[in-house]
């Protein structure tokens, strides 16, 4: 219960504690489409920029319009951020409504780099839970400075799933 506690209060520091973040509301079907701001595609970034922000968040519904929910829908949204903590470091986050409790609820965490033309796995790890209707995780891994690093995120509920991506943030 404590460290349930614990992650809901670091899920909610990360959102209310970052005036500088915006959330990217986007429809689950749209997570492919990877446009510059020209409309052009652009390769191997999956939609993510390559920023020189401290903090990147994406909060994903599963559907962005607010209509009512078809019957048989159990997850809710997703939320993916990544953080530099500094010192090589960086705080990676992800997180799983659904609408009421599921037998299973999981969030699979990964943080990726960037090596100049597609991202890479890192490092990863994942959590659930059991008749729950939310599952987080929050992990600060030691990183090589000098690339881009991203959290890219599985959530999944009720036998529904989807990805979230953040941007990706430099480390110096």
């Amino acid at each position: 219960m404590k460290k349930r506690l614990l992650s809901v209060i670091l899920a909610l520091a990360l959102c209310l504690g970052m005036s500088t973040l915006s959330a990217v509301q986007v429809h689950a079907e749209d997570e492919e489409n990877v446009d510059d701001e020209f409309g052009e595609q652009v390769e191997g970034l999956d939609g993510s920029e390559l920023t020189d922000e401290l903090v990147s968040e994406v909060i994903v519904y599963k559907y962005g319009d607010g209509s009512i929910m078809p019957f048989g829908s159990y997850l809710s949204s997703g939320t993916a951020s990544i953080s530099n903590s500094g010192n090589g470091k960086v705080s990676a986050y992800g997180a799983t409504f659904a609408y009421s409790k599921v037998s299973t609820i999981k969030v699979s965490v990964m943080v990726q780099r960037y090596n100049g033309s597609s991202w890479v796995s890192y490092s990863s790890w994942s959590a659930s839970a059991s008749t729950a209707s939310f599952v987080s995780s929050l992990k600060t891994i030691s990183v090589t400075k000098g690339y881009h690093y991203r959290t890219k995120c599985v959530h999944s509920a009720g036998g529904e799933s989807m990805t979230t991506y953040t941007n990706g943030i430099y480390i110096s």
